[in-house]
């Protein structure tokens, strides 16, 4: 399947997905695993670095006009690990190529604004706790 703001740029790694178990959504932990894979990224030297963007708060408007790949792509979007566009914007990232629900971003390496500190990382990992089955 394609994604309508692809392909990513010749220059640029990809970040394909990011699975998270039930329960660990929002609590920050997408933020440490993006800075991981940045910060691995950038320490092997490359230029740059897109994903896709899911756009959570689109309208059921949105929806209806894409293609039918596509918006079958957006209703399994969390199911086959797209990351949001609000934590890709929140790691750094930027719009490379606009869509309503599914924009490619992209971030420059090394990023201009800093990552989480070891102790930012702690205080994120000591409040969450394992969800409950």
């Amino acid at each position: 399947r394609v994604l309508p703001t692809g392909p990513v740029s010749a220059d640029a790694e990809i970040i394909t997905s990011l699975f998270l178990d039930p329960g660990f959504e929002n609590t920050g932990i997408e933020a440490v695993l993006l800075d991981a894979a940045i910060v691995e990224l950038t320490r092997r030297g490359d230029s740059a670095v897109e994903a896709f963007g899911l756009a959570l708060d689109c309208t059921t408007e949105d929806v209806a006009a894409l293609e039918e790949e596509h918006a079958e792509i957006y209703r399994n979007g969390r199911e086959i690990g797209l990351i949001s566009e609000l934590a890709l914007r929140s790691a750094g990232f930027e719009v490379a190529e606009p869509h309503p629900v599914l924009a490619r971003l992209r971030l420059e390496l090394p990023p201009a604004q800093g990552l989480l500190a070891a102790e930012d990382v702690e205080k994120l990992l000591a409040g969450v706790t394992a969800p409950v089955t």
